[in-house]
């Protein structure tokens, strides 16, 4: 299914573009992940960034931050995820943090950048004001990982009415079987995937007559 993209009604979420999960030196890598399959995305990310740029598109981006003590944390009696590595990723405060070297250079004043301390970019977050402030009611998702802030930002997004397309040379996970397995629940039930080429075909659809330079970008 093919539909016409309007940019003034479409935001770009960018899902921790961070170093902690993305970087050779981040957590993840130290612990023996394969980020190599998750870094795969910056390449097809830059160039997304670059079409949603050109056409006026506005890029929201999350930054994941965890906490060396937090007493929610301790409390559960099953083990949660976190307390399953040696020690929680991006931490506040920390390099690991910071949105990787490669995409520094994308962010700009147009920007939104927020910070979340779970997995949806919704949750207790100021995301869904920054998105109704706009009037955006579609978003184009991508980032990591695909299995966990990814599909848990997508199921929360479609609880609102958004209309999502994941972006799926952008999205990645160290698990190839559980990020195909997010893809088909997204196809089926909470939205639909796409390639950048088809994002490309989408906006073009939309009748436009001069798309918007980048530093036009509401803000």
């Amino acid at each position: 299914m093919s539909i016409a993209l309007d940019p003034a009604k479409t935001g770009l979420l960018l899902v921790d573009y961070q170093n902690g999960f993305l970087s050779p030196e981040g957590r993840l890598a130290q612990e023996g992940e394969n980020v190599e399959l998750m870094r795969a995305i910056i390449e097809p990310t830059k160039r997304l960034l670059e079409d949603c740029r050109q056409a006026g598109i506005v890029d929201f981006w999350s930054i994941q931050e965890h906490y060396a003590e937090d007493k929610a944390r301790e409390k559960h009696k099953v083990t949660p995820h976190l307390k399953k590595r040696k020690a929680p990723p991006c931490l506040h405060g920390t390099w690991e943090t910071k949105i990787i070297d490669e995409l520094q250079g994308y962010l700009s004043d147009s920007s939104q950048v927020f910070v979340k301390n779970k997995w949806s970019c919704f949750f207790n977050t100021n995301l869904e004001f920054l998105l109704r402030r706009l009037d955006i009611d579609t978003l184009l998702v991508c980032g990591v990982s695909t299995c966990i802030c990814v599909e848990t930002t997508v199921r929360d997004a479609y609880m609102r009415d958004y209309d999502v397309i994941l972006v799926e040379e952008c999205t990645s996970h160290y698990d190839p079987e559980a990020h195909r397995a997010t893809l088909k629940f997204i196809n089926r039930f909470a939205g639909m995937t796409a390639t950048v080429e088809d994002v490309r075909r989408m906006l073009a659809r939309h009748p436009q007559e001069v798309l918007a330079p980048a530093s036009s970008a509401r803000c």
